[in-house]
């Protein structure tokens, strides 16, 4: 098959992928690349240059780098001027979709892997070729009129999870593809040290604030990892939720954590990942990675939680913190090699490509 996979973010080229946290980016380079390795001709189109196997196609950012140097970086742009960022994002945004859009004939098939707003299915009414948009935040906030997407004949959906699928019955979804990981990279370790993990963007709807609490009533460690946005867009979360009880003892915070090797070394050496969200989630690739490296996961029953994790498996899904607690305490009775086992029978990347050659098959016969 001829693909174009579209991927119109400002967070889609290498100079920013390594300095964030943006799984999607991630995701949609190891679909082009799984793609490709089973012979079909992929273009992806991209903020700036990424590696991948793919051939890749990128607008010219010269005058969006120089905006951005004004400010000194990405992060403090979006810090200090969320109104000129999100102007950034936007004409981005427009400009890949336009790109690729012009070029639809060259293709079986478009999918926007990552889609952000109404622009990218309202853009495509003309196309003659079959399109399919991937969303990865929720299908609610981004599509007000879900039944107005169905007029437009040859634009389909695609969820991560049955859950965010299950938000908006009224939208033309045509299929579920869950993501998937690379399980070779992460290291298996099965004894842990003595200290549970909370890892992420710290932010309130991830919940930080619970694995804090929870471990302060039971007298566990807890390591945070990740990134915070203090001062971004009016953000205080840090300053007054999380830092307050960083003392780098009980509660340590071991900032963002950068390469595969250190990542497997903080995930690996966990009793458990605790994900206490606040949100519904559509699909939370860190349990993946938790698990890959042996280490179970206790959640809050929301979003795609319940969907990847299974009680007594590879972790437990609970309700509120006092759940929490009492699964902290029994953390042992999971079987480390089990969760590995399952993301590798479940959640692997061949699995995900699968997903979307097929989808694209039925897409293009239909």
């Amino acid at each position: 098959m001829k693909i174009a996979l579209i991927a119109p973010h400002i967070f889609m080229w290498d100079k920013v992928l390594k300095d964030n946290i943006f799984a999607p980016g991630d995701q949609a380079i190891l679909l082009a690349d799984g793609l490709v390795s089973r012979g079909n001709e992929v273009t992806l189109y991209s903020a700036g240059p990424v590696r991948t196997k793919a051939r890749n196609v990128h607008i010219d950012l010269q005058s969006i780098e120089e905006e951005v140097k004004k400010h000194g970086n990405l992060p403090e742009l979006i810090k200090s001027d969320i109104e000129t960022f999100r102007k950034l994002f936007k004409v981005i945004k427009l400009e890949i979709l336009a790109m690729a859009f012009a070029q639809s004939e060259k293709f079986d098939i478009l999918h926007v892997y990552i889609t952000n707003g109404h622009e990218g299915p309202i853009f495509s009414q003309g196309l003659k070729r079959p399109i399919l948009f991937t969303l990865h935040d929720s299908f609610k906030l981004n599509f007000p009129n879900p039944e107005s997407y169905k007029l437009i004949k040859n634009v389909k959906f695609s969820a991560i999870s049955d859950n965010q699928r299950s938000q908006i019955p009224e939208l033309n979804i045509v299929g579920t593809v869950q993501n998937g990981i690379e399980t070779d990279k992460f290291l298996y370790k099965g004894k842990p040290d003595k200290y549970f993990l909370s890892y992420g963007r710290i932010i309130k709807p991830k919940g930080v604030h619970h694995a804090i609490n929870v471990c302060k009533k039971t007298g566990e460690n807890l390591k945070i990892a990740g990134l915070h946005y203090e001062g971004h867009g009016g953000d205080n979360y840090w300053s007054t939720k999380v830092e307050p009880h960083i003392d780098q003892k009980q509660i340590s915070y071991a900032g963002y954590i950068k390469g595969q090797i250190n990542k497997n070394k903080i995930f690996g050496k966990a009793k458990a990942l605790l994900f206490p969200i606040e949100w519904e989630e559509p699909f939370g690739l860190v349990l993946l990675e938790a698990n890959a490296c042996g280490t179970p996961v206790i959640a809050f029953n929301r979003g795609s939680v319940p969907e990847i994790i299974k009680n007594g498996i590879n972790g437990f899904v609970v309700k509120n913190e006092k759940e929490m607690i009492e699964k902290m305490a029994i953390i042992d009775t999971i079987d480390r090699n089990k969760c590995r086992e399952y993301v590798e029978k479940n959640f692997t990347v061949e699995k995900m490509v699968d997903g979307y050659e097929k989808l694209y098959t039925r897409i293009i016969g239909s």
